[in-house]
């Protein structure tokens, strides 16, 4: 499984599409954690609503603001074997984290990718 862990904070106009970007086209194992570091109230429905439409995906509460809380917040509830990171304005590739998972277990000397 890959955990994904992606914190949102603010207003984020493109988290929807950052998230239908990870979901939607993808047919492997995967795990959404949304990390929701005060993010504003439409930020707060949309996740609420994919939480309740995916099983695939956790929302975490960080009160203290700031990416680092929000990262090792997150960090603490990812159960994959691998974890991505992604911010609330990435779009990811289709067959972005196959390729990526492919090349870690085919490099094993290899620690992280990008």
């Amino acid at each position: 499984m890959i955990s994904v862990l992606l914190p949102f904070t603010g207003k984020c106009p493109y988290l929807k599409e950052a998230i239908e970007s990870l979901l939607y086209p993808f047919d492997e194992q995967i795990e959404l954690i949304l990390v929701d570091n005060c993010g504003d109230a439409a930020s707060k429905q949309l996740v609420a609503s994919v939480v309740q439409s995916d099983q695939r995906v956790r929302l975490i509460q960080e009160p203290v603001k700031g990416i680092v809380n929000a990262l090792n917040t997150g960090l603490n509830h990812c159960k994959g074997e691998y974890i991505a990171r992604m911010d609330a304005d990435d779009i990811s590739l289709p067959g972005r984290l196959q390729n990526q998972a492919h090349y870690l277990q085919s490099h094993p000397e290899v620690g992280l990718v990008g």
